[in-house]
């Protein structure tokens, strides 16, 4: 793999907010690995308010454009999920390396799809083109170094409880402080109606031989949201769970009940509980109770991590003060994931949060939707 002579140039289609607020400051604070060379979106005021403010050479509102850009080595696909396939394929067979943000996109035949066209551009070229998908998250030092570790020394997993509420007015809030549109790309420009059949064309890879109903399609919104984010955290932690024994749905509010058994056959459960409401905060976390100790990572503001570790002494039972083992910031998050993204790239080192990983929570995901559909009575199975 070549060592470049000069920073990765990259392309970013869509510079709504994520892209205002995390991934533009974080490629020009990593300038010896990145330079950020086009921006491609369909507001024209957003292009050139970016554009101007960022100092970018290039500018443009047709996606294509921007794709087969020879002075370009990634595409950064931070627009509508619905779009995330055809600009995922569209760039790797343009020769370009891709990252593309949570979630991949909706089904596991489209996913299949992009991976199909990964796998092809390594036949053709010999120099395969790598999708490496955007779980922040799973790259803090907080939850790999610190979080990680301590679970592992757990002797026996009794219980996993995870949770994410967030403020649905602080989230609007924070957007309409900035001046820019949020509205990301589309070829030339797309229509309200084009990325509603695209993504009513996903809906139905997921929920064959069932109706599109708008709790189905809420449920998928959801999970491609918030949902990914918390679930892979627990995925990477345990893997693809035994089962799912139950779902609850009021719309914006979501709980599942995940089965997964240790190295000792021992099964414990992962209770998820996630919605949006109006109150202004953000309320999410991950814990693991064993039997004489407990590790929890809290996300306790926007911006702030913390790993915490409850545990009895040895000596009598006496519980230890909470010891905050960890603390770190949604931009160091960010941060390692740009870093690891480079060494993909550069170094030719492997992608954890590969297209491979990303079907592993279309999988998850699927599973929740036969509990919802083996609840509702749709479907029958040995299970109900």
């Amino acid at each position: 793999m070549r060592m470049p002579e000069s920073p990765l140039r990259v392309g970013i289609i869509g510079v709504g907010n994520l892209a205002q607020n995390i991934f533009i400051p974080a490629l020009q604070a990593l300038n010896h690995q990145y330079t950020l060379t086009s921006i491609c979106d369909i507001n024209d005021q957003t292009l050139n308010l970016v554009q101007t403010r960022h100092k970018i050479p290039k500018a443009t509102t047709i996606a294509q454009e921007l794709i087969h850009d020879p002075d370009l080595d990634i595409i950064f696909v931070l627009a509508p999920d619905e779009y995330h396939e055809t600009y995922c394929i569209a760039a790797l067979q343009a020769g370009k390396h891709v990252f593309v943000e949570t979630p991949l996109t909706f089904s596991i035949q489209s996913a299949q799809r992009i991976l199909n066209a990964e796998r092809q551009t390594a036949i053709t070229t010999g120099k395969g083109k790598k999708v490496f998908v955007g779980y922040a998250r799973r790259f803090a030092p907080s939850f790999v170094e610190a979080f990680k570790k301590e679970v592992s020394s757990i002797e026996r997993i009794m219980h996993v409880r995870c949770w994410d509420f967030v403020g649905w007015t602080h989230t609007q809030a924070a957007l309409s402080s900035s001046p820019f549109s949020t509205l990301a790309t589309g070829p030339n420009p797309p229509s309200k109606e084009e990325a509603a059949e695209l993504f009513y064309t996903l809906l139905q890879e997921t929920f064959i031989y069932q109706e599109v109903t708008p709790e189905r399609i809420s449920m998928c919104r959801f999970l491609g949201s918030l949902g990914w984010h918390d679930l892979s955290l627990i995925r990477e932690l345990f893997g693809l769970p035994d089962a799912v024994v139950g779902v609850t749905v009021n719309d914006p509010f979501y709980s599942a009940s995940l089965y997964y058994h240790d190295n000792q056959e021992q099964i414990f459960p992962v209770v998820y509980d996630s919605g949006v409401d109006a109150i202004p905060r953000q309320d999410a976390g991950l814990v693991v109770h064993g039997t004489n100790k407990t590790v929890s990572v809290e996300y306790k503001s926007p911006n702030l991590v913390q790993v915490t570790v409850d545990q009895v002494k040895d000596d009598g039972g006496q519980m230890t003060k909470s010891d905050v083992v960890s603390t770190g910031t949604r931009e160091e998050s960010y941060m390692e994931e740009l870093k690891a993204l480079y060494a993909t790239v550069v170094d030719g080192k492997p992608v954890k949060t590969s297209v491979q990983d990303a079907i592993r929570d279309l999988k998850t995901s699927r599973m929740v939707f036969e509990q919802y559909d083996r609840q509702c009575g749709t479907i029958r199975t040995p299970l109900g």
